[in-house]
Order: C-alpha cells, then structure tokens, then sequence
C-alpha cells in the first residue's frame, strides 16, 4: 500500500529560467499523502535573485482534501485553487516544499493537479516551463457507486423507547463510528465501531439503560463528522 512517486521528465528549453515539475502519483483511497513541487531545472544565481515564488495549484476537491501547505482555498465549480508561496531557500533535493492531502473517492478516481499561474517577488524577471502532475487513487476494498454521498438519516422510531434504528449511507472506506452524547456532549452509549465498505449501514441502537430526554447522536467517518438530534420519550 506504499504510495508510488514517478517524476516527470522535464523538457529543458533555453528560453526557461525554471522548469518545475508536479509528480504522479498512484496511491490509495483513505490515505495521507505528501506532494512535492519539484524544481528540475534552475539557474542559482537567478534563484538568489528571487525573494519568493508564488503557484497557484489546480486540482479535483472530492478526490484531495488539502490538509497542510497551503494558504488559502477557493472552491469554484469542484475545484479548489491553492495559493503556495516558497521561499529561496531549497533543499538538497530541489523541492520548493510538499503539499499533504488525504486521499478520498468522489466522482472519479484520477485528478490533475495543475500549476495555473507563476508569480516571483524579486529583481529581475524569470521564465517558468510547468511540468503538471496527477494523483490517481484506487480503492482498498471495491470502487464506490458515484451517487454515494454519505448521509445520516433521523433514526426510527423518533421519538425512541428502549431501541432505535439507525441508517446511513457512506462514501468512504474505513473506520465508521456512531455514538450518543448528552445536551452536555458526554458520551453515553456506543452503536457503532467498525472498519467498513462504502454503501448503506443499518445499526440497531440499544437505549434502555438511558433516561427519557433529549440526545444527539453522532457519525463519525475517516475525515467528517455528522450530526442528527433524538429524543428518548416511554
């Protein structure tokens, strides 16, 4: 399950200060992944002329969920942009830095990660050439159903008794866990803890040892979690 890095190969031309490269990457879902903006071509004496380097990065929000490097996100029509500003300093390696995502599915399995636009804060002008990248994510268990948008729905019956039945539908692959917590938020019964597949879960409640008031019952995935309010009343 280790995550695969290929390099892309860069097209050195003349007319280009800076050649940088995104990688490609195949990987699985439910992971945490480090991306590196890799710089393959460079001239250090250009470079120590630059305060900073300003990327704007393109790339697919319901299959990356951003997690660290990043300075701001806005979402426009599925995409997220991400403002990354590096400084000149470097690492043996070339990497300006690396961009974390947790690994998830949505509606396809294969995004683009895109460098949109180059900017530098320095005393002389540069040339960039972008070597654009992917991220494709396979499953652990068996791909999901593309409609599947996980969802808690109000347990039956409710008002409740002595037990209540519980659905939800999930888009994701792991560890699923549903409790109750009080109006005060303290944990007072466990439903649910399992390691699980995409798809619709039903979980039958047990609430007999709970007083009559009202609770909230809660579902927690491997990155969200979801909220729906129950009333206990015999």
């Amino acid at each position: 399950n280790k995550t695969r890095i290929i390099y892309l190969t860069a097209k050195v031309q003349g007319f280009a200060d800076f050649i940088i490269s995104l990688p490609k990457i195949e990987t699985k879902a439910d992971q945490i992944i480090k991306i590196p903006v890799k710089l393959e071509k460079f001239d250090n004496f250009i470079l120590s002329k630059i305060d900073s380097i300003y990327l704007d990065l393109v790339f697919h929000t319901k299959l990356l969920k951003p997690l660290s490097g990043f300075n701001r996100i806005d979402r426009i029509n599925n995409n997220s942009i991400i403002n990354l500003e590096y400084s000149n300093t470097i690492d043996k390696d070339s990497i300006l830095g690396y961009i974390e995502f947790y690994t998830s599915l949505g509606d396809t399995n294969h995004s683009d990660l895109i460098i949109s636009s180059t900017n530098t804060i320095g005393s002389i002008p540069i040339e960039f050439e972008i070597n654009n990248g992917w991220v494709k994510v396979n499953d652990i268990h068996s791909p999901i159903d593309s409609y599947i948008d996980t969802e808690l729905l109000i347990n039956s019956p409710n008002p409740a008794d002595y037990f209540t039945d519980i659905i939800f539908y999930t888009a994701e692959s792991g560890r699923h866990r549903l409790y109750l917590v009080n109006i005060l938020g303290i944990k007072v019964a466990d439903c649910f803890d399992q390691d699980i597949k995409s798809g619709k879960q039903t979980v039958k409640c047990k609430l007999n040892h709970l007083p009559i008031g009202t609770y909230i019952y809660v579902l927690e995935t491997p990155s969200e979690k979801f909220y729906k309010k129950m009333i206990i009343q015999r």
